[in-house]
């Protein structure tokens, strides 16, 4: 946690994403991130879902252990279904 004497920022130099699911919410996330000039990492079941981040140089991950050890926050964005 930061102290009153210190601001924790996350910047595009600093702070590599991970977003996990590619759907409804996680894929604009990932997509403004990118605009943002953030590095960013996506994961989704479906691989095909990854296309819109791909497309702005966002990275694909093949497992979710990969998007993890290769970034320093993860969204996680999933829906249940019944």
């Amino acid at each position: 946690m930061a102290t009153d004497d210190q601001t924790l920022q996350a910047t595009p130099d600093t702070c590599r994403v991970g977003v996990i699911g590619m759907g409804i919410m996680g894929s604009p996330m990932a997509c403004c991130l990118l605009r943002a000039e953030y590095p960013v990492t996506v994961y989704n079941r479906s691989s095909a879902k990854c296309e819109a981040a791909r497309a702005l140089d966002g990275k694909s991950a093949e497992s979710v252990s990969q998007l993890a050890s290769d970034t320093d926050v993860i969204l996680v964005m999933l829906s249940e279904r019944p």
